[in-house]
């Protein structure tokens, strides 16, 4: 079987509008099933009829791949990949050439696609007919270019097929993203990009970088308070080896004078000289003299006397001496013990307190060290403190950003409903009379006023579903299309209807292409409009 062209019969009327965007011509190289075809498009209104596999979808899809390409998709499924899908049945080269008219001009796209999914082989060229140059007038992404609309966003929207004229899937999301644009980019993503800035900058668990910024602050604060009490332990060892050195200092004048003294060390005790010694030796002259007369007085009474009496007194005289002397010799020792027992202690003090000021000093050292690293922890806090501070007024931007998006958002959906309602409405009234009755939300869900209660619109008949979700596509069409208007492509979108319903939608198609070309693919010529 074939596609067949039945030529318009509606008139076309001179314009003096500007020139819009305009399909005139195609031939297909290699598409699916077709192959070296070539087809022509009325500037309002083209219709083509063919079996079911004849390639009317095929078609569709070939001028859409034209103006978008494919998807980088790597599914296998050749209902979501249709690069796979439409890979030439009988070979040769995989695309064509499509022929138009934009505002800037009239051009040939020359667009082949290769195996690989990610468009690593796929060619493009464009050609302005007026010179049969190549020209940079659009890029590869020609019909985003056109329409300010992606490809998903194109099929959802002008590509009507049976399949998608009673199907509302998608179309809410698509509506909000399409709508709400800031700068090229979609609110939506736009909230999503916050977000995720959002939740780099906050803490969640250990991560983010506020938190990190915390982390870096809590060990700047630590090695700062380390610092600070090293310079205040610091300045306490210099006043302790201060008081240290006063000690030294007394010791040694202390030990001068025991080495002044002459005492000089002995086993068991020790010997006075000196000064010392005189004094000793005062005493025991003494103690010598007062024994020297007892022992005259005892020899005198014995020889002139009393021989006993004499003989007792010399030995009293005796025994006195030999006390004496032990007595002197006994206080004699223990003084200078004491003596030598103090000047080895302080010997040994001395000592102590040397090791002891050269450790003070040398800890002291390193805490002076430390404590000159205060300055460099306290500009790290202070970097650390700005760090968080700038972080945290970032997070409050982003999130009052977010909060603020998304209420432009759903002020921006609720602005463009009552359009939407009145041009569904508009379109339903020429196809059903349910239009007067019809309620559209911000989420595009259409509900229909019935005995004063809003139903679904599973309510409706088959038929009248279909054309309240056709009617919503094309109102959505008049809103989202800002810059050239689009072609429409009718595929056998209205299969299912009864032969009054077909009658008015084929109308509806007719008042429509006066607005926008548009091409209508049906199974068979008795189903032309």
């Amino acid at each position: 079987s074939t596609i067949h062209h039945s030529p318009s019969t509606i008139h076309h009327s001179p314009s003096t509008k500007k020139k819009i965007m305009r399909l005139k011509s195609c031939f297909i190289e290699s598409f699916g099933t077709l192959s070296q075809k070539a087809y022509v498009f009325d500037d309002r209104l083209s219709v083509f009829y063919g079996q079911n596999g004849a390639g009317k979808s095929t078609l569709a899809a070939f001028i859409k791949s034209m103006l978008f390409g494919f998807s980088d998709t790597r599914k296998k499924d050749i209902d979501q990949n249709e690069r796979v899908r439409y890979m030439p049945w009988q070979g040769g080269r995989f695309g064509g050439r499509l022929i138009l008219e934009t505002a800037r001009g009239s051009y040939r796209i020359e667009r082949f696609f290769g195996a690989k999914s990610g468009g690593s082989e796929d060619t493009f060229a464009l050609y302005d007919l007026s010179t049969n140059q190549k020209s940079g007038d659009y890029t590869d992404r020609i019909g985003e270019e056109l329409f300010g609309i992606d490809a998903d966003g194109f099929e959802r929207t002008a590509f009507i097929s049976q399949r998608s004229a009673g199907d509302g899937a998608g179309l809410s999301s698509r509506f909000i993203s399409l709508i709400q644009n800031v700068d090229g980019e979609s609110v939506s993503r736009a909230a999503e990009r916050l977000l995720s800035d959002e939740r780099k900058i906050a803490t969640t668990g250990r991560r983010g970088l506020l938190y990190e910024a915390e982390k870096s602050l809590s060990e700047s604060e630590k090695r700062l308070s380390e610092c600070l009490e090293a310079e205040a332990k610091a300045g306490r060892l210099l006043s302790e080896l201060k008081a240290k050195d006063a000690e030294l200092s007394d010791i040694q004048d202390k030990i001068a004078d025991y080495r002044e003294s002459g005492l000089k060390p002995y086993k068991g005790g020790a010997i006075l000289s000196g000064r010392a010694g005189v004094k000793a030796g005062s005493k025991k002259n003494t103690a010598f003299k007062v024994a020297a007369i007892l022992v005259f007085i005892g020899i005198a009474c014995l020889t002139v006397f009393y021989p006993v009496a004499g003989a007792v007194c010399a030995a009293a005289a005796v025994l006195a001496f030999a006390l004496v002397y032990a007595r002197h010799r006994r206080r004699l020792k223990s003084k200078g013990y004491a003596a030598y027992e103090r000047g080895l202690a302080a010997e040994d003090r001395r000592a102590e307190l040397i090791t002891e000021i050269a450790g003070l000093k040398n800890q002291a050292g390193r805490l002076e060290e430390l404590s000159e690293s205060a300055v460099k922890y306290e500009a790290e806090v202070i970097s650390a403190k700005d760090s968080r501070e700038a972080l945290s007024y970032k997070l409050r931007i982003i999130k009052k950003a977010r909060e603020n998006l998304l209420s432009a958002q759903t002020n921006l959906a609720s602005a463009y409903i009552a359009p939407v309602t009145e041009g569904c409405k508009k379109y339903l009234n020429m196809t059903t009379d349910i239009g007067g009755a019809l309620t559209v939300d911000a989420e595009l869900n259409v509900r229909y006023e019935s005995r004063g209660s809003l139903r679904e619109l599973k309510a409706l008949s088959v038929g009248q579903r279909d054309a309240v979700l056709l009617s919503l596509r094309l109102a959505l069409i008049d809103i989202l299309y800002k810059g050239e208007k689009p072609f429409l492509i009718f595929d056998d979108a209205f299969a299912g209807l009864d032969d009054s319903a077909l009658k008015n939608a084929g109308a509806l198609v007719k008042r429509l292409s006066e607005k926008y070309q548009t091409v209508y693919f049906t199974c068979h010529k008795s189903r032309e409009i």
